[in-house]
């Protein structure tokens, strides 16, 4: 395990070409122009990055192929297009890679404040455990596009100011998209904008084992632009177990907050998906061919259910049946302005959980996949106990107390059933209260 320090992209090349297994390449600042890294193949992660993180290096062109366990952090992927060139251009192309990770980088296009004029962000294909965390995402055409891989994880990464998509993927299987922050899109004539958007159109696998959640899409200052968008263009390849849960869609000038149009096993739960209410749009939650599946505590300003077989709905709102619900939505009207705590309602649709999945299972801990994780469990920190349900009260003896700060690892979160206590937190908020409206913080 040793530290490299370079300062040009020759130097980048033959420090990778060199490395093992738990190195660290440190870039100094400055600009490393077009990078190749190519056939380098490891069992434990290399980390490459920025050695100042004030000081990022900048790579115009990132391209890897056939390698992996390498790690990029900290640094800079994008340049202007330069004159005649296409706009799908990528500014990071990833192709026969396993074990990749992008962490803290910042991608971008010519920031002249016009994402129309510049080309695409991250493409992946014939890849595997890709996972994309805690990235920027600024004024390009595209953010992040991902196509027949597998083993993805898309985490809690800023897209803003894109021209068309922030997200497309095409033949992925075991993916989870979670805690992402997508505004602002400005589509140009012509242009399907969408979110997060999948497709089969020129694939022959089916996608599957999608899980969707947490994630904040806002049409802001922007154009009209659709939120999570799968699309079968087909007809022949059906979206395979798919969760769509505890999203927010605020958009105008578009219908689709949620569409699966073609699926089995698909699970739309927690969602919150609005518009301007003053428009002539109704946004919506669409199902059309789906076999299969699960349809609660949403709410929407109206569900298109269409030729789909075995699909439950229980616990919904979608506002053309329940005008009056509205009046409990503050923030609806904001528009450019609107926030996730004017758009919250507790108990139905989109809970905050800041950043942490009410459905993820911490390690180490036994009990059903609701278990609350430790991290989230701080004192005034805000969630929704009906999404944190563990199954039985076990022999733990808890009190309200309970819900103050655990260490990692206790035994208490995996065997109290809250609901339990649910009078009891009442009682000291001097109200009735049930898990479903004991949004606490």
């Amino acid at each position: 395990m040793s530290d490299i320090r370079v300062s040009n992209a020759a130097e980048l090349q033959k420090a990778v070409a060199g490395a093992k297994g738990g190195d660290r390449i440190l870039l100094a600042g400055g600009n490393y122009g077009n990078v190749w890294l190519v056939n380098k193949k490891l069992a434990t992660d290399v980390t490459i990055m920025s050695a100042d993180v004030n000081n990022q290096a900048k790579i115009e062109v990132l391209t890897v192929k056939n390698a992996s366990h390498l790690v990029f952090k900290s640094l800079e992927i994008g340049r202007p297009l330069k004159p005649g060139e296409a706009n799908f251009a990528l500014f990071g192309i990833f192709s026969g890679v396993s074990n990749i990770t992008i962490d803290g980088v910042f991608v971008h296009g010519s920031l002249d404040g016009n994402p129309g004029n510049d080309g695409n962000g991250l493409g992946f294909r014939d890849s595997d455990h890709i996972t994309v965390k805690n990235s920027r995402f600024e004024q390009i055409g595209r953010g992040l596009q991902i196509g027949s891989t597998t083993d993805v994880l898309v985490q809690n990464n800023v897209f803003t100011n894109i021209r068309m998509d922030g997200m497309n993927f095409a033949d992925v299987q075991r993916i989870v998209i979670e805690g992402n922050k997508l505004s602002n899109f400005f589509a140009a004539p012509g242009d399907h904008p969408d979110a997060i958007q999948f497709w089969t159109a020129g694939t022959k696998k089916v996608s599957s084992d999608i899980v969707i959640r947490n994630n904040e899409i806002f049409q802001g200052d922007g154009r009209g632009i659709q939120g999570i968008f799968l699309g079968e263009e087909l007809g022949t390849l059906p979206y395979t177990n798919v969760t769509i849960e505890n999203n927010l869609v605020y958009i105008h000038d578009g219908y689709n907050g949620i569409s699966v149009g073609h699926g089995v096993n698909v699970s739309v739960i927690g969602n919150t998906v609005l518009g301007d209410p003053k428009d002539n749009e109704k946004e919506r939650i669409l199902l059309q061919n789906v076999t299969g599946g699960i349809v609660k505590n949403n709410l929407a300003e109206q569900l298109i259910d269409t030729k789909n077989s075995g699909v439950s709905f229980s616990n919904n709102v979608f506002l053309d049946k329940s005008p009056s619900f509205l009046s409990r939505i503050k923030g609806v009207n904001a528009l450019a302005k609107a926030t996730v705590s004017g758009l919250h309602v507790p108990g139905i649709g989109y809970q905050p959980v800041n950043g942490v999945s009410p459905t993820l299972k911490p390690a180490g801990l036994t009990g059903s996949d609701s278990v609350l994780q430790p991290a989230s469990v701080q004192s005034g920190a805000a969630f929704n106990v009906e999404a944190f349900l563990p199954t039985g009260l076990g022999s733990v003896s808890a009190k309200p107390s309970s819900l103050g700060v655990l260490p990692v690892g206790s035994a208490a979160v995996a065997n109290v059933n809250f609901t339990a206590f649910t009078p009891l937190i009442g009682s000291m908020l001097g109200k009735t209260m049930t898990p479903a409206d004991m949004f606490l913080g």
